[in-house]
């Protein structure tokens, strides 16, 4: 949206108020009409405009959680998935990630909205195998202490355009996304390997040449029409291996 056009409005719509003395409400008021009219239009736009975003999403469940607690007091059961998720969230903010919002065993976070960064999908990869690494090392705290051996999560993420913003009111309000492309994302992580991060096709265009993948068999998950290639996620490539992909690819440092 060209803020500039708006801005000129603007001017001009004060520029006849500021005449109403010599021209006469009459005159002012007719001239005036399709201006407003034509700037509430474009403000409506540019809103519209501002509240669609690249985002990519990560959903982060810890494991049959139910089969895993089930014999635990639910005190410990609580402080064991408030403990996991909290240290995933501070995983999220590191990356420059939104913690969108907790359920229980899971955790939704955004990388691209409310803030926007060059390379968001690539921070929530980072973010998505760090929070596995987080898990691996708490869950050698939970062996110790619940004598659990099986704590484990998994991570889906999925990229897509989605309208952003606050929903809600007096009785609370929460910032969310709404579109296709999160519920892409859910069924991501309802597929991913117990303990490994899986992205689909659009999230793997966004970081492709800056982690180690292994393409699984199309699979057909719920929405989709036909089946969609996916990913999982092995590691990082090291800076100089990225630079000769990033150059394979017909890019080359100026």
């Amino acid at each position: 949206m060209d803020n500039d056009e708006i801005h000129q409005l603007e001017q001009a719509i004060a520029t006849l108020e500021a005449q109403r003395a010599t021209l006469g409400d009459s005159v002012v008021e007719t001239m005036l009409a399709p201006a407003r009219e034509k700037l509430a239009a474009l403000k409506r736009q540019s809103e519209s405009d501002q509240q669609r975003k690249l985002v990519t999403f990560l959903f982060t469940d810890v494991g049959s959680s139910s089969k895993t607690f089930g014999h635990l007091d639910p005190e410990d059961t609580l402080e064991i998935l408030s403990t996991a998720l909290a240290r995933f969230g501070e995983v999220v903010k590191q990356h420059q990630g939104y913690v969108a919002r907790l359920m229980g065993d899971g955790m939704l976070a955004f990388f691209g909205a409310p803030i926007a960064h060059e390379d968001d999908a690539v921070q929530a990869v980072r973010s998505a195998l760090a929070i596995i690494q987080a898990a691996r090392q708490y869950a050698q705290e939970v062996a110790a202490r619940w004598g659990i051996d099986s704590f484990n999560v998994r991570v889906g993420l999925n990229t897509g355009l989605v309208a952003v913003g606050e929903v809600g009111g007096e009785a609370g309000s929460e910032y969310t996304a709404m579109g296709d492309a999160i519920n892409m994302a859910a069924r991501m992580e309802s597929h991913a390997p117990a303990g490994g991060v899986l992205i689909s096709h659009e999230t793997y265009l966004h970081i492709r040449g800056f982690f180690e993948v292994q393409a699984l068999e199309p699979m057909m998950v719920k929405g989709a029409l036909a089946p969609i290639q996916v990913y999982v996620v092995l590691r990082e490539i090291a800076p100089v291996l990225k630079q000769a992909s990033v150059e394979s690819r017909g890019f080359r440092p100026a």
